[in-house]
């Protein structure tokens, strides 16, 4: 299996997981069949419907890693693509108690991420948008500790999203 393929199979991995984590909590939402920008769609039982992108980060490393994530630029900023959250999956590979990798997920609002893109903790690199993360594990094997980095390093200073993680409230609103 080629590695783009292995990467996009692993992508719609997240997505999934990310999908069945909203059903649990009781949204009525679908994953793309195509990946356009937009990898989920949410909808309340108003009928109100919010666009969801997915990325998703291994970490492999015991109780802290650093790891970087890329979105296209271009889908970011154009209206029809332009997701309303964002949530990024933090796969902890160091192994629980139960022996099997973690999800942590990381939900943001589009304007949150607009807030870090104008602080600089989100880079331009022209075509693509890229944000540093460190992420820090509990025993449990989920994330305890997220901070968003100016510059990518092991250093452990930057915007603290901790709040951000489990945050799925923050669909509920967008949902109203």
């Amino acid at each position: 299996m080629s590695s783009r393929v292995a990467s996009q199979m692993q992508g719609k991995g997240f997505e999934f997981a990310v999908a069945s984590e909203m059903l649990l909590q009781g949204f009525n939402c679908t994953p793309t069949v195509v990946d356009a920008g937009i990898d989920i769609f949410a909808l309340s039982n108003s009928g109100r419907q919010i666009k969801i992108q997915v990325k998703g980060r291994n970490f492999k490393g015991h109780g802290t890693g650093v790891e970087s994530v890329n979105f296209s630029k271009k889908s970011y900023v154009d209206p029809a693509t332009s997701p309303d959250i964002i949530v990024i999956v933090l796969r902890n590979f160091t192994r629980n108690r139960r022996g099997r990798p973690m999800n942590s997920f990381l939900i943001m609002t589009k304007k949150e991420v607009d807030n870090l893109l104008s602080d600089g903790y989100v880079e331009d690199l022209g075509d693509n948008l890229k944000l540093n993360m460190w992420a820090e594990f509990g025993r449990d094997g989920k994330a305890s500790r997220v901070v968003i980095q100016k510059s990518y390093g092991k250093k452990r200073t930057g915007k603290d999203l901790s709040a951000s993680l489990e945050a799925w409230h923050i669909v509920n609103v967008a949902l109203t």
